[in-house]
C-alpha cells in the first residue's frame, strides 16, 4: 500500500535519493528547494508502509 501526500522540506532529501535510484536526469538539490519554495502546494510524495519515499511528482 502506499500513501500520498504533500510534500515537506523533511522530503527533500529522500526525493532526490529517489530520483538518484531510480531516474536518468538527477538534478541538483537547489532544483528541488526551489520548486518547494516556489510552489509547494504542487509537491507531493510516495510512501510505504514503512514511511519511506519511494516515489515524488515536481
Amino acid at each position: 500500500m502506499v500513501c500520498i501526500r504533500q510534500a515537506t522540506m523533511e522530503d527533500l532529501l529522500s526525493m532526490q535519493t529517489c530520483n538518484l535510484m531510480c531516474l536518468p536526469e538527477n538534478y541538483q538539490m537547489k532544483y528541488y528547494f526551489y520548486h518547494m519554495l516556489s510552489w509547494p502546494q504542487l509537491l507531493y510524495v510516495a510512501e510505504d508502509y514503512n514511511k519511506k519515499i519511494v516515489g515524488y511528482v515536481l
